[in-house]
Parts: C-alpha cells; sequence; structure tokens
C-alpha cells in the first residue's frame, strides 16, 4: 500500500472514534480524535512526506495512551475509597455496579447513573441489596427518585456528603464526563435504602 494512504488511514482512526464518541457521547476525547484527525489529513494532502506514516502512528499512539493513562488515573481514584457494590435485579439476571455509598441518619444513599433497562427497573419496584466489607445487605424499604425529580437540596446533600467522606476523589467524578462525555441514554437516580 502507498505510504500516504496508510497514513491517511492511520489518521483516520481517531477521527473516525472522535466522531463516533461526539455522536454517543460528547466529551473533550471526543473533540481531540476528531481534531487531530482532522489536522493529519490537511497535513498529509497539502505537504505528503516520507514521514506521514511516522507522524500518524505517533499521533495515534499518544492519543491512545492519554485515553488510557485518563482513565485509569479515575478508575484508581474512585476506587482508592469505600466502594460497595449495588446489585439490581434484571431479566437477564443481577446488574452489579460498583458505587460509592454515603450514611446519613441510617439510611445508605447511592447516586447511580444507570443505563436505559436498568433505569426501567428502577422506576419500578426494584429488588436491590448492597454488598458492604464482604457483607451483602438487605433492606426494608427502598426509594429511588431520578435526579431530575429530586429536590436541589437533596442532590446537594449527595453532594456535600461526598465532598465529606471522599475529600478530593470527588474531583473525578465531574472529570469523567468533561474527558469521555456522558451516554445519552442514561439516567440518573438517588437511590435511599433503609433497613
Amino acid at each position: 500500500m502507498n505510504n500516504k494512504y496508510l497514513a491517511i488511514a492511520i489518521a483516520g482512526l481517531p477521527l473516525a472514534t472522535g466522531a463516533v464518541l461526539l455522536a454517543e457521547r460528547g466529551g473533550l476525547f471526543a473533540w481531540a480524535g476528531i481534531i487531530i484527525g482532522i489536522v493529519l489529513q490537511i497535513k498529509i494532502l497539502a505537504r505528503p512526506s516520507i514521514a506521514d506514516v511516522k507522524i500518524s502512528v505517533l499521533a495515534l499512539t499518544a492519543f491512545a495512551a492519554a485515553w488510557i493513562v485518563t482513565y485509569l488515573s479515575i478508575i484508581l481514584i474512585w476506587e482508592s475509597g469505600e466502594i460497595a457494590e449495588l446489585h439490581v435485579e434484571t431479566s437477564k439476571g443481577v446488574n452489579t455496579i460498583r458505587v460509592w455509598v454515603l450514611d446519613f441518619d441510617g439510611d445508605t444513599v447511592i447516586f447511580y447513573d444507570a443505563g436505559p433497562e436498568d433505569a426501567a427497573i428502577l422506576r419500578g419496584d426494584p429488588q436491590i441489596s448492597v454488598t458492604r466489607e464482604n457483607t451483602e445487605i438487605e433492606y426494608s424499604r427502598i426509594e429511588v427518585i431520578s435526579t431530575e425529580a429530586a429536590p436541589d437540596e437533596a442532590v446537594n446533600r449527595i453532594y456535600q456528603g461526598w465532598s465529606e467522606k471522599y475529600g478530593n476523589r470527588t474531583l473525578a467524578t465531574p472529570v469523567y464526563p468533561l474527558m469521555f462525555g456522558r451516554s445519552r441514554t442514561k439516567e440518573s437516580f438517588i437511590i435511599t435504602l433503609t433497613h
């Protein structure tokens, strides 16, 4: 294959990835992929050189490395605080999600960004349990409210609780959607569990 066409194909990878991400999620990495891809394509077409394949590979590698390092950093930050496992019964079995938990007045409170199937279950009569410190806990009362319907003070209380319990780790929470976007199909819920 001609080096020029190979360079164009490699440069098209971050462009295509960015375009798909922008359509599905948004985020800075989507825009970065699009910009890197367009700049490389223009460079290759306007001023072709024998180094174009190498430049395209290096740009793609840098883009992928930045993505991986950012993602892993955020996950490691999230995982460095207390993590519980939220178990939601679905038609396909039990869906387990790792979440931060807060304790308010004897209740366990969880903020959960749910996909469409879990969101539909949560709006109904969900069967939920939580595993904390290797102990599965059943609850006598489960209250689920969409963050859109929740009073601002309830949402602010969670953010304040996160800040008090998890400290600087909470910075990872707004950084994730900023960098990687947020699935347009997800819906956020506040789950209050009473023993």
